[in-house]
């Protein structure tokens, strides 16, 4: 081990029930979510529920899988500000099997850290059933000193 401090979490990892549409806090918060590369926006899920609140979301993620066609890839982002204290960014880590792509979530959260460090802001996003991804989360995001909030909904919802 070169140095300990890189090995120590910054960033507060919080589990909360609730809308991830409806981020908590004041800050700027960047609301992430995880989309195909093939240029289909899901019909269903969060990202349904998430374009039914803000319809510029999915719009716009359809515009710039146009203006990208061919050279979309896997790990791309598309941060899109939908409110003065809310961006939300579209991450293209779903292969074309409709399979979450680890490596390309990866590169997602990194570019993502650097954003949202240069903004000073914080992470939120709907919780995703997979072991594999908070390890992502902790060396992305919460090594960089991020606060991440991650929403379930609850079950009687």
């Amino acid at each position: 081990m070169n140095n300990p401090s890189e090995h120590i979490l910054k960033g507060i990892l919080r589990n909360v029930e609730g809308d991830a549409t409806l981020p908590q806090g004041s800050n700027l918060k960047y609301l992430v979510q995880a989309l195909p590369a093939n240029g289909e926006y899901p019909k269903e899920g969060f990202a349904s529920t998430l374009s039914s609140r803000w319809p510029k979301v999915s719009a716009e993620y359809r515009q710039y899988w146009r203006e990208r066609y061919g050279k979309l890839r896997l790990g791309d982002i598309q941060p899109i500000q939908i409110q003065s204290d809310l961006v939300v960014v579209n991450m293209i880590a779903i292969d074309d099997d409709g399979v979450l792509n680890k490596d390309a979530l990866k590169q997602c959260f990194a570019l993502v850290g650097k954003e949202v460090v240069a903004n000073n802001s914080s992470v939120h996003m709907h919780v995703i059933e997979d072991e594999s991804v908070n390890s992502l989360i902790e060396s992305e995001l919460l090594k960089r000193g991020i606060g991440v909030t991650i929403y379930e909904t609850p079950s009687d919802a």
